[in-house]
C-alpha cells in the first residue's frame, strides 16, 4: 500500500514538473508570434477611466479603440486570466514593473496593459479589485485577442515595439518573470529605448 502510494504520488510529481518549471498555464494550441512579426491589429474595448485613457495617449473617447492608437515606443502586453494562480502571483511584479518604468523616466514610451483572455468585465473588475494595477485591463471574454496572438499560456509577455504605424514583437515571455528589474532590463535590451 505504502510502495502504491509513492508511486503515484512520484509520478504525479513528474507529470507536473514541466508546468511547475515554466510557472505558467500553459495552452496545447500556442503557436506564439515570432519576435520581429508584426503584431496582428486588434480592436480593445472596457471600461477605462479618463487616467487610464491618458495614460495610453488616447485622445477620442470612443469605447472602442485599435491597439495601434495606442502611443507608445514600447507596449508591454500581458496576457492573463483572473483564474490563472501563476498570473496571480505575477500580479505584484507586473506592478513593481510599472513602478520602475515611471520611475526612470520612461513612461511616455513605454506602457503595459493587460488583456484578460476569456475573462468577462466583471471578472476584469474583481482582478482590478484584488490586485489594484494602474495600467488599463482589457476583457477578451470570446478568445478573439488571444486567438490573433497565438493562443498562449498564462501569463504571456509580448513587448511590442512601434515601427511607424505597427506594432513588432521585440521580445516574448512565457510565465512568471525573475524579477521586475531583470525583465525590463530584457525590455530594454530588446527595444531601441534608453
Amino acid at each position: 500500500m505504502a510502495v502504491r502510494f509513492l508511486l503515484s504520488v512520484a509520478l504525479l510529481m513528474m507529470c507536473s514538473s514541466p508546468l511547475l518549471a515554466a510557472q505558467a498555464s500553459e495552452s496545447l494550441q500556442a503557436d506564439p508570434l515570432p519576435d520581429g512579426e508584426v503584431f496582428p491589429v486588434a480592436e480593445l474595448s472596457g471600461d477605462l477611466t479618463a487616467e487610464q485613457r491618458s495614460y495610453l495617449g488616447l485622445i477620442e473617447t470612443t469605447e472602442s479603440f485599435s491597439l495601434t492608437d495606442i502611443r507608445a515606443d514600447v507596449l508591454i502586453v500581458e496576457i492573463y486570466s483572473m483564474y490563472c494562480p501563476f498570473c496571480q502571483k505575477e500580479a505584484p511584479v507586473v506592478q513593481e514593473l510599472y513602478d520602475l518604468i515611471q520611475a526612470r523616466g520612461l513612461a511616455d514610451k513605454v506602457k503595459i496593459i493587460g488583456m484578460a483572455a476569456g475573462n468577462s468585465q466583471a471578472e476584469v473588475e474583481v482582478y482590478r479589485a484584488k490586485f489594484a494595477p494602474p495600467y488599463p485591463l482589457f476583457p477578451d471574454f470570446d478568445y478573439t485577442f488571444h486567438k490573433l496572438c497565438g493562443q498562449v499560456g498564462t501569463p504571456y509577455f509580448y513587448v511590442l515595439e512601434r515601427q511607424g504605424e505597427e506594432f513588432f514583437v521585440a521580445l516574448q515571455h512565457l510565465g512568471q518573470t525573475e524579477s521586475a528589474e531583470g525583465f525590463l532590463r530584457d525590455v530594454l535590451f530588446a527595444t531601441e529605448i534608453q
